[in-house]
């Protein structure tokens, strides 16, 4: 019988708006990455075409199996200051869910892991009192399992996304000996979240209160428009150049940011170098590039065809041409590079 690690392997991240895929020679660098595609996230008959074009070979009936990145809307994932040898006392970890987290752990499915390498935290192993805290709600995680079965799909393995794409982008600053941590932004509807990165893991994760839905009033009010449907229609559709009201439109989340980059450069004395966004749609790339001006930050271009060789994942011709250059794809590459991978559900 053959180790499912000799068979090709299929990798999918539904990453918000998209859902991307990929098919490798096999589940285990080195190997070559011999098919790539993407679909409308919620397209039933786009995400069938996607997964017949990675596994051409499936019969009717029978199941894809691939290692799958989510990304919940109640997903967490936060870096917070803790006594590690009091996380196995139950009314240290609630009062933690409940203060700090701001969660009821009855109703998450939640992981502590090690910052530094995204392994399980093991108190006997190390003494960080920083500890990167992840995790779902239950029901989501149902919802999630139901429906990538439902779409023929069974998880070898389930991961948040965001997790994997960190875990990618501190591989990546390390592999480039980057000085200076990374800015990685995602921007959401309601909130956001921001992230700092090292060569040494996730040092900073918190939330944001400002998101997209924030600047939709900018844009009602600025354009004259009659309601808030259609500000946040245009906000979305790129048929409009905003930008020259891309300042006033990042303004808040730009003032939010600085404070998070403040706080870094008083207790460690080092600054942000560059910014990533992650999850903008191509028809938002101006909006990127208007925080990262308003930040006074470059973004970050990861240089990913020599990493990702000297990681043994080898991008077939055509694969290299079509993503190599979209930091969308490092949710992808982040799936891949999991040696052992860790299910969201391993709590510590």
């Amino acid at each position: 019988m053959f180790s499912s690690r000799q068979l090709p392997g299929i990798f999918l991240d539904h990453g918000g708006d998209t859902v991307r895929g990929a098919r490798t020679s096999a589940f285990a660098a080195p190997f070559t990455v011999e098919e790539v595609g993407e679909c409308p996230a919620g397209d039933r008959a786009a995400l069938a075409q996607l997964l017949q074009r990675l596994s051409p070979r499936r019969t009717a009936g029978r199941r894809v199996h691939a290692r799958v990145a989510i990304r919940p809307e109640g997903q967490l994932v936060r870096v917070l200051s803790a006594e590690p040898k009091r996380l196995g006392e139950l009314e240290y970890f609630a009062a933690l869910c409940s203060g700090q987290l701001q969660i009821d752990p009855q109703a998450y499915l939640l992981s502590v892991l090690n910052a530094e390498d995204g392994r399980p935290f093991d108190p006997a192993r190390t003494g960080e009192r920083e500890l990167f805290f992840c995790g779902l709600p239950l029901a989501e995680l149902e919802a999630a399992q139901g429906a990538l079965v439902d779409q023929d799909i069974y998880p070898e393995s389930l991961e948040l996304g965001t997790v994997a794409t960190l875990g990618a982008v501190a591989d990546h600053v390390r592999h480039a000996g980057l000085a200076a941590p990374v800015l990685v932004l995602e921007l959401g509807g309601a909130s956001s979240q921001a992230y700092v990165v090292s060569g040494g893991g996730v040092t900073h994760a918190r939330p944001l209160s400002s998101g997209l839905d924030a600047m939709v009033p900018l844009v009602q009010r600025n354009l004259g428009l009659k309601d808030a449907a259609a500000a946040k229609k245009l906000l979305h559709a790129n048929a409009f150049d905003f930008s020259a009201m891309g300042p006033e439109l990042t303004l808040a989340l730009a003032r939010e940011v600085h404070a998070l980059i403040s706080h870094l450069e008083m207790r460690t004395g080092r600054s942000v170098g560059h910014v990533l966004n992650l999850r903008l749609p191509p028809k938002l790339g101006w909006l990127g590039l208007a925080l990262a001006r308003g930040l006074g930050l470059e973004p970050l271009a990861p240089a990913m065809e020599n990493w990702l060789a000297a990681r043994g994942i080898t991008p077939a011709p055509a694969v290299r041409a079509a993503v190599l250059p979209d930091p969308g794809w490092l949710g992808v590459w982040g799936l891949m590079l999991r040696g052992e991978v860790q299910d969201v559900g391993q709590a510590a």
